[in-house]
């Protein structure tokens, strides 16, 4: 970060101009570090370094967090330095509501009911209020697109409900899980939400497209979308006239792919194919974490899991064995890691498959070692 952040101009100009700017030894001065960490590890619940912190002029945190692109860090001053300017008493009362939360932590936290993302989530609430915004939607995610993680919905929902704001749940990814007793807790809270949409071709494998949107009023989708068309719309009733709920018109009967698998295997059958991929997923990261040469980034109750073999570059090693036509396997990033993204979504899929892939990975590796280290310093020389 200090090469590609802190020594680019336009950083160092806003930084310089409005800031002041203190760099720290965590070797020299631990304590110091210790206590901004403390701060990062109850505001995001991970921490890691380089640690960049924005403090208040006596040394209070507002805002921490690990890496930042230029343009992200610009971006990050630049709305503290209009709070700031415009709004300083904001700064000063989230200052204190963070000390007033700090005490709760280490109270609450003892008893095991400490609600760190509505606590979080309240904070930025005011801040916006402050800013001059009027927050009016929240996103929770059931199952986010690289790590597979799921937002705890009900801590979120009494933030939600008590600011009368919209919650809407994106489970595109692994929404489907509502259909399985024994992983349905993953989106524990779903039923408060205003909306809810899940991908029907993902977990489920109805063929492409199969997108479901759920609203907890009705009147809400028809309020939102329906126009007056005489010319269209000449039935009695708008309850099955989906023209007047949607932004679609005209469309391709999509739901009939769901219908028709749903009759087809029976709710029973939507759950079996929902636990075969987390069944998958426990195989493959008990793999990964039973063997020496891997390095696993992801944990339990994801269907995607994530490591890297003998530290060889992630994006490299998928592209080879892409090329060599091995296997298709994709790589995705988090935070400052890369690594080989495996995603279990296929139920059709045997304990045995998700071996044989560790198996031909690990041949493919042992066979073209010196193909992978020729085009590894090929790339490092471009």
């Amino acid at each position: 970060m200090e090469k590609e952040t802190f020594s680019n101009h336009q950083v160092a100009s806003l930084m310089n101009e409005h800031f002041i700017a203190i760099k720290v030894d965590r070797e020299e001065h631990p304590d110091v570090d210790n206590a901004y960490m403390d701060f990062i590890m109850e505001t995001k619940g991970n921490g890691g370094w380089p640690l960049n912190c924005i403090l208040m002029p006596d040394g209070k945190p507002l805002y921490a967090g690990t890496y930042f692109k230029p343009i992200e860090w610009m971006q990050l001053l630049n709305r503290f330095r209009n709070l700031h300017d415009q709004h300083p008493e904001s700064l000063v009362d989230f200052s204190r509501q963070y000390l007033q939360h700090s005490l709760e932590l280490s109270q609450k936290t003892k008893k095991g009911d400490f609600n760190f993302i509505g606590s979080f989530s309240e904070w930025s609430y005011f801040l916006d209020i402050k800013n001059g915004g009027i927050p009016t939607f929240v996103n929770a995610t059931a199952g986010t697109t690289v790590l597979g993680a799921f937002d705890p919905i009900d801590e979120i929902a009494v933030i939600t409900e008590k600011y009368n704001i919209w919650l809407h749940v994106d489970g595109a990814y692994c929404g489907s899980v509502i259909f399985s007793d024994k992983y349905k807790h993953l989106i524990k809270g779903v039923e408060r939400s205003d909306s809810f949409s899940y991908n029907a071709h993902k977990m489920l494998g109805t063929p492409l497209t199969c997108s479901i949107i759920l609203v907890n009023d009705k009147k809400q989708m028809h309020e939102s979308f329906s126009n007056e068309a005489d010319y269209l719309y000449q039935t009695d009733g708008d309850d099955f006239n989906l023209g007047k709920t949607s932004f679609q018109c005209g469309r391709r009967n999509d739901a009939l792919k769901f219908w028709t698998l749903w009759k087809s295997v029976g709710a029973e059958g939507l759950e079996k194919i929902i636990d075969q991929q987390f069944e998958l997923a426990t195989v493959a990261r008990d793999y990964v974490s039973t063997h020496k040469d891997y390095t696993l980034y992801s944990f339990d109750d994801s269907i995607s899991i994530c490591f890297n073999y003998k530290n060889i570059d992630p994006m490299l090693l998928c592209t080879t064995l892409y090329e060599h036509q091995i296997t298709v396997v994709g790589f995705g990033s988090f935070n400052e890691d890369t690594f080989v993204r495996l995603v279990t979504i296929n139920a059709n899929n045997s304990k045995q498959d998700i071996l044989n892939f560790f198996k031909v990975l690990e041949e493919f590796v042992e066979n073209h070692s010196t193909l992978l280290n020729e085009k590894l310093v090929l790339g490092a020389e471009v």
